[in-house]
């Protein structure tokens, strides 16, 4: 039998290092937590609203400003957030972030919460996967991929026109 391993959890023959499901979890809650936000309070749709047509907002009344400086604020806790989470496992570096996770929000389609999600989701399975094919050539099928996706359905997968969202 083989040792068990301090931090690793076994699955069958699969080994999964505890940090992988911390990760895991705070992402989920913070998923929930974003889509809470924008799609059941009020401060997140003063958010939509600002991004979508800001002068529009202000004119029947939306605190532009503080909608912007709450967006900024949120963004900057996620990504405080994702490189403590990454920090451990990777070489934290300006280029941690790659085109393949901006090809997961335009698969899912823009202006929609779960389709970032299901895309982003989609996008890391793929690039995963893509290493048994090859291993160079893993952002190239990714690419193709969203190509593919865009070519057939221009808004993602789970993209609305603005107007059928308004």
């Amino acid at each position: 039998a083989d040792p068990i391993v301090p931090g690793v959890l076994q699955i069958g023959e699969a080994y999964l290092n505890y940090q992988y499901l911390f990760i895991i979890g705070i992402g989920g809650l913070l998923m929930f937590g974003v889509y809470f936000l924008f799609e059941k309070t009020f401060i997140g749709k003063i958010m939509q609203a600002t991004a979508q047509d800001r002068y529009a907002a202000e004119l029947i009344g939306v605190p532009t400003m503080i909608a912007i400086a709450c967006t900024y604020m949120i963004s900057m806790i996620l990504s405080g957030t994702g490189g403590w989470l990454a920090a451990p496992l990777f070489l934290v570096s300006q280029t941690l972030g790659s085109m393949a996770q901006k090809a997961g929000i335009v698969l899912g389609g823009f202006g929609s919460i779960k389709g970032a999600i299901i895309g982003c989701l989609t996008i890391g399975l793929i690039e995963s996967f893509s290493v048994i094919i090859t291993d160079s050539y893993k952002d190239a099928i990714v690419f193709l991929v969203l190509i593919i996706v865009l070519v057939v359905r221009p808004t993602g997968i789970f993209g609305e026109k603005i107007s059928e969202k308004a």
